[in-house]
């Protein structure tokens, strides 16, 4: 569940439960229980029990710290040996605390196959369900003909996307049975409508003034008129520090026992609208699929997805490792160097190259920076321009696949990728230019169980080019003929010198989602497409060098 020592204490959190007067000692009666029990995969965690327990609202998930032996142990299945001893602050009768491990696990599995049948029986009621629901070897001929047909295989008649929580597991029990057909999306998915100006939070008069005037505030952040100091905190502590595993109501409802946000029951920020439906960790759970579902998935990737790993000429370990990963998982790549700006001539070579315009103004940038406390860029420079000659690599080879996965080096795809790729495309809206498979900071609206329509922070400033946000370029998914327009948008803003803020590439093409329609799949989905290295981040190092301190190196172009 991505919960541990490093971020609660068990003698915190019970006295958290004990305090929690809001909920009963069984908040659902048991057909409310199972009902919730669906929103998860059949390898349900015991996070998925917690959570049918308290219902999906993050108090459940609030409650997931190292404490096995008060609230999650007792809940796994085939384990008996640990008693519920303190629930919500109530002792457990003896006999409860005997029958309760047994029985748990055995609803968990009637649970489970209760929503089977009901899904399968929903699919063989679908148009062209009947037989996509007979034989494994039936339903493979089927996928063969749609996934692998190119533009003669036949239009998408699989059932619509969900649109809300309760539908989302449905939907996923039935991934060898989806296909995004040829136009790698689904039809029947509703486009989310138009945005007009980026989206800032309501607060009342009290709390908009206590945001504002928070004397204690994150380490570096800077202020500027009317910033809102509790959101600050709730990007600093409750996304960056916990690598986005935290859903945003955990994160203020965590804040708010230390008096730096509200408490989300009364005053909920909403940074994802619609949150139920895709800001839930076990969306992000294992895809349960046959070897040759999954063989059949991995060549369906390598006919339609370019892939492309950025990484620097330097890291050859890293390059391998990557290689021989995407090799297991069937597929192949395209090495693209990176550019390192502390190589002697990088910058005029990425000047000549294209990566970086003539007209930048290196100078007027780190002056900028210097004032807002982002210290050296070159290291941000270097990963934009890395991503500006990936694009170019995946233009350049237009016309071969109809897609383009751009991967950075310290990224580890699972091993079921290939499936989880094909059940994305099958939900994802057809209007999509660019998906992030992970995306840290999620900010804008849950369109399908597994998607974020991603939007501007109307929090931040456009100056600051809303940063804070849909942090993540790990692996990042483009439509090919549509990829010139994003580069050529994105290339605008990320090299205006009066907003180095915009160095960040992925701040950047997030601020120009009401021009790109831009989706990601948000990190509290775990473990996901994929799992971050734990090589260390070049660019940070190569950040403790200016790149005005380098006008002096001996061979290093300056302007």
């Amino acid at each position: 569940s991505g919960f541990g020592p490093s971020h609660c204490s068990p003698a915190a959190e019970r006295a958290r439960l004990r305090r929690r007067s809001t909920l009963g000692a069984w908040p659902m009666q048991p057909a409310a229980f199972f009902a919730q029990l669906e929103g998860g995969p059949p390898s349900s965690r015991p996070r998925n029990l917690i959570a049918g327990l308290f219902g999906d609202t993050g108090e459940a998930s609030a409650v997931l710290c190292d404490d096995f032996d008060d609230v999650i142990q007792p809940l796994r299945p085939a384990v008996a040996s640990r008693s519920l001893t303190q629930f919500d602050g109530r002792a457990m009768s003896m006999s409860w605390r005997r029958w309760f491990p047994v029985a748990m696990p055995i609803a968990a599995v009637a649970a489970v196959m209760v929503v089977c049948v009901r899904s399968r029986t929903e699919i063989e009621q679908a148009p062209g369900g009947a037989a996509a629901a007979g034989s494994a070897t039936k339903s493979l001929k089927m996928m063969e003909a749609v996934g692998l047909g190119g533009a003669n295989a036949p239009a998408q008649q699989w059932r619509p996307v969900p649109a809300v929580a309760a539908d989302a597991f449905k939907w996923s029990v039935a991934v060898p049975l989806v296909d995004p057909g040829p136009q790698m999306c689904n039809a029947s998915a509703p486009l989310p409508p138009p945005w007009i100006a980026p989206r800032a939070f309501a607060l009342n008069e009290e709390w908009t003034k206590r945001c504002q005037d928070l004397e204690d505030r994150p380490n570096g952040a800077k202020p500027f008129t009317g910033r809102n100091w509790c959101w600050a905190w709730m990007k600093y502590q409750g996304c960056l520090w916990t690598k986005g595993h935290w859903s945003w109501w955990e994160a203020q409802e965590r804040l708010s026992k230390q008096g730096r946000a509200p408490d989300p029951r009364q005053l909920p920020f909403r940074p994802i609208l619609n949150a139920g439906l895709c800001e839930r960790p076990v969306l992000g759970g294992s895809t349960v699929a046959s070897p040759a579902q999954r063989s059949l998935a991995a060549r369906w990737v390598a006919k339609n997805v370019a892939v492309y790993v950025l990484t620097l000429p330097s890291a050859t370990a890293r390059w391998e490792r990557m290689s021989a990963r995407l090799r297991r998982l069937g597929l192949t790549a395209e090495r693209v160097f990176g550019v390192d700006m502390t190589a002697p001539g990088a910058l005029g070579a990425a000047r000549v190259e294209g990566l970086v315009p003539p007209a930048y103004g290196i100078a007027t940038a780190q002056s900028i920076a210097d004032d807002e406390g982002m210290g050296g860029l070159t290291g941000t420079v270097g990963v934009a321009a890395g991503h500006f000659r990936a694009l170019g690599h995946a233009i350049a080879g237009k016309g071969e696949k109809p897609m383009a996965l751009i991967l950075e080096d310290d990224s580890e795809l699972q091993d079921d990728f290939a499936i989880r790729l094909w059940r994305l495309l099958a939900e994802a809206p057809c209007d999509w230019a660019a998906i992030s498979l992970k995306s840290r900071c999620a900010y804008g609206e849950c369109v399908t169980p597994h998607l974020t329509r991603v939007r501007p922070d109307g929090n931040e400033p456009a100056e600051r080019c809303h940063h804070g946000v849909n942090y993540g370029f790990y692996a990042m998914l483009y439509r090919v003929d549509t990829l010139v327009a994003v580069r050529d948008k994105l290339r605008d803003v990320v090299w205006r010198d009066d907003r180095p803020h915009c160095l960040d590439i992925d701040v950047a093409l997030a601020s120009i989602s009401a021009e790109v329609p831009y989706y990601a799949v948000p990190s509290v989905q775990q473990p996901g497409f994929l799992l971050e290295g734990h090589q260390g981040s070049a660019r940070y190092a190569k950040n403790s060098v200016r790149l005005t301190e380098m006008a002096q190196v001996p061979g290093i172009e300056f302007e």
